[in-house]
């Protein structure tokens, strides 16, 4: 009888979960686990392997799900990923295949690299090899699945699959989400389905062109599920609206179920209770774990006491009696405390750290047995794991250097680190073979001067925060061979472990500033020795003192009262990690709360320094004077929503039905009449009024704020930084527009302003932009770029001004109010002669918007600065429009989208050039169109139709949607019925 457990970020543990998988045996075979979110995925993937459980479905679902996860997050592209999922698929040597569906990057990263390992994920012979009944009898299921659909289509042409793909796509879903859900509970939400749907009609279709239906796929020649598309198997054939003659006497497809439609939390827990209810034997086998709050916890014990079962409530339940939580303490005691002998042998004493069993005296550790659990948990192999994976990494820098043979800078520095890690590696096997006191010193020796080499280089990478998974299963094992001779060496083992503290500290630091919320705690793996993994367990360390799940972390005086602004090295680093475990969500910035009283911040000048450093810093003396990402806006959220997490926003959003225009019109009136719009907000709206909903109004976090890259956003900020400086100046100094005669006192200034910027930013990525604006020995940079496309695009344009700002208020007389547009114009030109003003916007994307975006609106920022300038120089005529693309050395230009055309070559000297025009009705047509697009804002409209706009430009608005839907990082949670309609274009 399969049980249903379901782990969740916000919510504490029970014990009886953790036992249960501590205890190893033919029930884990029927077990079903419900991860929703993938750091707990990763923590708990780990965790299974330490403990050696055999294999078992391990089901996730799409983030989000019954609101327990932070949404918007997604397990990073990088080395550590495929180190984990390598590391898994190997842990069994003939594994069991188990339906394994994993969501966003996390699930298509897996699938890739299980694919190359086995056979076929979601091949119906696979599953015969399953010893389990049960999956015996789903082996049956899929198999009548897909031995009906092909019998169906091979009584048509193959040029009419696509169209009765289409035509039967709902009835396919219906039969699939209830052999899935009534027989392993595998889905619970319709976006995983989608994924297996695809692969089903893809190995129908190609089972019917090949006749091979059900044949063994060879190792290593399976497809790649993530990445079909219909056009694998569809060919170049369109579907149209012509009826379908079959080829003999055709039969329907039959389907007895409908398909199921999840509307929001409620319904979603609704339908899983009634999966969990089919499912539901002895009653006493039955654990449930359930946020404790929100519409998902009310519907599911609603559910559970219709059906007469006996619940157990577990309020803010302990977890004393949890193996790992001691362990977790212990560990982060011996961290925040001096590193003796007695301590360290009390952290290896814990029950989870006991791999190695220590007597009463620590001299006597067995280094033979040592050796044989390392070899026993392939420690060596899962070196090579890391290897592979940071080769991976090396990979990814191919968009800034496309030559590796000629890169010199940020590729030279990561191979150095590479071989700084397998250095430190080598010189921990070593451990082995030392037979006296003298070798473990040179051995030390050896250790600390390439650990401080690498310290220096750690602030170079942001990806070295991954390292620590493979160096603390060295570090551990370190820890017992150093105290076996830690009698005779006590200065040696003190400057160690004072290097391993400190190394500790500023990697939890680093590592948990691009993660999920909640207190990271650091632990070991137990008991054998694989990669590290990382436990979320909020409320652990901070006791009684309040958590505050925003963006914005406030100090409050309790908080300060209890720690003490010691200036000593020891007594900051120790303060420093109990600041550290009163965060509850790590946001780029800590806002510092100070009384009105007060002339000083709440923390000391070291603490605010450091933070300014590592973290960011802003000063705020209460929460609602925060400042928000775009600052104009800074009302458009209820100021109710910002103390709340972002599952109780949501839970608040279905609450009020925002959602729903004919529920929700009051609340959209309210908030947007007479406020403030950015171009951004308003650009963002249009595109896509959901996008617009999660991010401006209920400010969820997206991926892009956790990812260990430098953010599209601060790079754009720095490159119009870098522009608005050199403009200011350079006109104080006379330089004006860049000729041949002032390029080099242009470059000069450029690379000047340039690297005053850059000089605060640290991190691998930031060195490697560093190298990419200004150049290398034998690269161009940026800066170079930018002086030739000056000369090579040169127009008689003056500066007249930089970062202007404006407020474009727009009236809407249906309405009896108004909106004012906000925001800064990056650079206004002037034509000799009073010709008049060109607008310059720059970009930093790979893409810009063309001359066709501008005419039919489809893009609003550019064409938005062209009005407001008129609003701000009405004396003047407005003559032009130029995108300049900042991208990359070899994409680097001026573009003129839009001119009058009189100044098309008096002006520009265009040519043969068809830039759009810019005549005298183009900007009044674009205020008839802001009135429209604000109209419906306010009337609360989510969907995509514009009476005024061309239908052909709204068809091609609707797919451009459904493409970014695609990569959209709030897709998780997005309640927009075509988000999937992208994967079948």
């Amino acid at each position: 009888m399969a049980s249903l457990f379901s782990y969740s970020l916000f919510h504490h543990t029970s014990s009886r979960f953790w036992s249960l998988l501590r205890t190893p045996g033919p029930h884990l075979h029927q077990q079903v686990l419900l991860v929703p979110n993938p750091h707990a995925r990763t923590q708990l993937f780990q965790y299974l392997i330490s403990i050696q459980v055999p294999a078992f479905p391990i089901i996730t679902t799409i983030d989000g799900l019954l609101g327990l996860s932070q949404p918007g997050l997604s397990c990073p592209e990088s080395g550590m990923t495929r180190l984990l999922l390598d590391t898994f698929l190997h842990s069994y040597q003939d594994p069991v295949l188990e339906p394994i569906l994993l969501t966003d990057g996390f699930r298509d990263q897996f699938l890739n690299v299980y694919t190359r390992f086995h056979q076929h994920p979601f091949a119906a012979t696979r599953y015969r090899s399953a010893a389990d009944h049960e999956h015996q009898e789903l082996s049956d299921s899929i198999a009548a699945l897909f031995t009906a659909f092909q019998a169906f289509l091979l009584q048509f042409p193959p040029q009419d699959w696509a169209q009765l793909y289409h035509r039967h796509r709902s009835q396919i879903l219906s039969q699939l989400s209830d052999f899935m859900s009534g027989k392993a509970l595998l889905m619970a939400m319709f976006w995983d389905l989608n994924l297996l749907e695809k692969e089903i009609i893809h190995t129908a279709i190609s089972a019917a062109n090949s006749a091979a239906w059900l044949s063994p796929l060879a190792p290593g020649t399976a497809s790649d599920p993530v990445h079909t598309r219909l056009s694998d198997w569809r060919g170049q054939q369109q579907p149209n609206n012509r009826e379908i003659e079959p080829v003999g006497d055709a039969r329907p497809f039959d389907a007895d179920l409908q398909l199921r439609v999840c509307e929001g939390p409620d319904h979603e827990a609704q339908w899983l209770c009634q999966q969990l209810l089919k499912q539901a034997g002895p009653f006493h086998d039955y654990g449930i774990l359930i946020p404790g709050s929100g519409p998902a916890r009310d519907v599911i014990i609603q559910a559970l006491q219709d059906a007469k079962i006996p619940i157990q409530f577990h309020h803010n339940t302990r977890l004393d009696d949890c193996p790992i939580t001691h362990f977790c303490l212990a560990f982060l005691q011996l961290l925040e405390s001096p590193f003796d002998t007695p301590n360290i042998t009390q952290f290896l004493a814990n029950p989870l750290a006991q791999s190695i069993q220590i007597n009463d005296t620590v001299s006597h550790v067995n280094l033979d047995q040592l050796s044989s659990i390392a070899n026993e948990h392939r420690l060596h192999q899962g070196t090579e794991y890391w290897r592979q994976g940071f080769s991976h990494y090396l990979a990814q820098l191919s968009e800034y250097t496309q030559d590796e043979d000629e890169a010199q800078g940020p590729l030279a520095l990561c191979r150095q680190q590479v071989a700084i890690i397998h250095t430190l590696a080598d010189l921990y096997e070593q451990a082995h073979q030392c037979p006296n006191a003298q070798d473990m010193t040179q051995l030390i020796e050896s250790v600390m001067e390439t650990f401080d080499l690498l310290n220096k280089l750690r602030h170079c990478s942001a990806h070295v925060a991954s390292s620590p998974f493979l160096a603390y299963t060295h570090l551990k094992e370190a820890l017992h061979r150093f105290l076996a001779y830690s009698q005779s060496f006590p200065f040696e083992l003190k400057q160690w472990c004072r290097q391993l503290r400190l190394f500790f500290k500023d990697q939890r630091l680093s590592h948990t500033g691009t993660h999920a919320s909640g207190v990271h705690i650091l632990t070991l793996d137990s008991p054998c020795l694989v990669p590290l993994h990382t436990l979320y367990i909020p409320n652990l360390l901070a006791g009684q003192l309040p958590q505050i799940p925003t963006e914005a972390f406030f100090v409050s005086k309790t908080q300060v009262q209890a720690l003490t602004w010691d200036r000593p090295d020891d007594a900051i680093d120790r303060q420093w990690s109990q600041f550290l475990a009163h965060l509850y969500s790590p946001a780029r910035h800590i806002y510092l709360s100070y009384g009105p009283q007060q002339d000083r911040p709440s923390l000391p000048s070291h603490f605010i320094q450091r933070l300014q450093n590592e973290r960011g810093l802003s000063l705020s003396s209460s929460p609602a004077d925060v400042v928000t990402e775009t600052p104009e806006p800074a009302t458009l959220a209820p100021l109710h929503l910002l103390p709340l997490s972002i599952s109780d926003r949501l839970h608040w959003a279905q609450t009020h039905s925002i959602l729903d225009p004919s529920k929700n019109q009051e609340y959209f009136h309210m908030t947007f009449s007479q406020s403030h719009l950015s171009t951004t907000q308003l650009d963002t709206y249009q595109t896509c009024p959901h996008h617009f909903y999660y991010r401006y109004i209920l400010k969820c976090h997206s991926a892009e704020e956790v990812s260990q890259d430098v953010a599209a956003r601060e790079w754009g900020t720095l490159v119009h930084r870098l522009f608005e400086s050199f403009v200011n100046q350079a006109k104080s100094q006379g330089i004006g527009r860049i000729t041949p005669h002032n390029q080099d006192a242009a470059k000069a200034l450029l690379r000047e302003i340039a690297q005053g910027l850059l000089h605060q930013k640290q991190g691998f990525f930031w060195s490697v932009k560093r190298d990419v604006l200004l150049g290398l020995k034998d690269k161009e940079g940026l800066i170079d770029a930018i002086i030739s496309a000056e000369l090579d695009q040169a127009y008689l344009l003056d500066f007249l001004d930089t970062e202007r700002p404006f407020k474009l208020p727009i009236s809407l007389s249906d309405l009896n109010t108004h909106i004012t547009i906000t925001g800064k114009i990056d650079c206004l030109l002037k034509a000799p002669d009073e010709w008049g003003l060109v607008v310059l916007d720059y970009k930093t994307g790979r893409q810009v918007p063309t001359a066709a975006d501008m005419t039919h609106f489809r893009h609003l920022q550019l064409p938005i600065y062209l009005l407001a300038t008129q609003t701000l120089y009405p004396q003047q005529s407005i003559i032009g429009g130029i995108f300049f693309q900042v991208h990359r050395p070899g994409l680097t230009e001026k573009k003129v989208v839009c001119c009058h055309p009189s100044a098309k070559s008096n002006v520009f000297n265009l040519g043969r050039k068809r830039p759009m025009s810019l005549d005298a009705d183009y900007l009044p047509a674009l205020k008839r169109h802001l009135q429209g697009q604000l109209t419906r804002l306010i009337q609360g409209h989510m969907d995509w139709s514009l009476p005024d706009v061309d239908p052909s430009q709204v068809k091609l608005m609707k797919r451009k949607r459904a493409q970014q839907c695609q990569v959209c990082s709030y897709r998780s949670i997005c309640r927009y019925p075509g988000r999937f309609d992208g994967e079948f274009m």
